[in-house]
């Protein structure tokens, strides 16, 4: 949804969760496949701008529950990446698991960014705020969350990172696999 304009990398985002590595190697079940098959080609549709390969760290709440996401993706500062570990274990889970579950966030994801690598990728992390519905941006969303716990784990994470993008995603659609 934002930041929007002519130069904005892409409008569609299409996730994949898988359980494993090896599971990444067969996405599809053969009845699957076969379904796929019948559909439309997507690439006359679309153009691919890039895949990435994230590992799920932390989850909190149903983020899924939410249709709005703030999404922030951070950058390590040289020397920083233990310390923002320790932020984010510390401080930012158990604050969010707080806001969860008294409803001024549906949940909350923490990504590592696997692949690409390399020193001259944009970021090294994502977060994502998950929101039950699109004003709630615009409110408090850290409502009730005790000020010195919130200065220390924005000091301890400023030190750490900067965050380089912040988005806001809206989301269409998702499954769930069979039980």
């Amino acid at each position: 949804m934002f930041p929007g304009g002519a130069k904005h990398e892409y409008d569609a985002i299409t996730m994949h969760i898988f359980p494993s590595f090896a599971k990444m190697e067969s996405l599809y079940e053969s009845d699957q496949i076969a379904k796929i098959r019948t559909f439309p080609p997507a690439n006359d549709l679309r153009q691919m701008v890039r895949y990435e390969i994230w590992s799920l760290d932390q989850i909190v709440g149903n983020p899924l529950a939410g249709k709005f996401m703030d999404v922030r993706f951070h950058k390590a500062k040289p020397g920083g990446e233990s310390d923002y570990i320790r932020a984010v274990r510390e401080h930012w889970m158990p604050m969010n698991a707080d806001l969860s579950k008294r409803g001024v966030r549906t949940g909350w994801y923490f990504f590592s960014l696997l692949f690409p690598g390399g020193s001259q990728r944009n970021y090294d992390w994502v977060t994502f705020d998950a929101l039950p519905n699109f004003g709630a941006v615009a409110t408090n969303t850290f409502a009730g969350v005790e000020e010195k716990k919130l200065a220390e784990a924005v000091r301890l994470s400023s030190k750490a990172r900067d965050t380089v993008v912040n988005e806001y995603w809206r989301q269409v659609d998702a499954t769930t696999p069979k039980k």
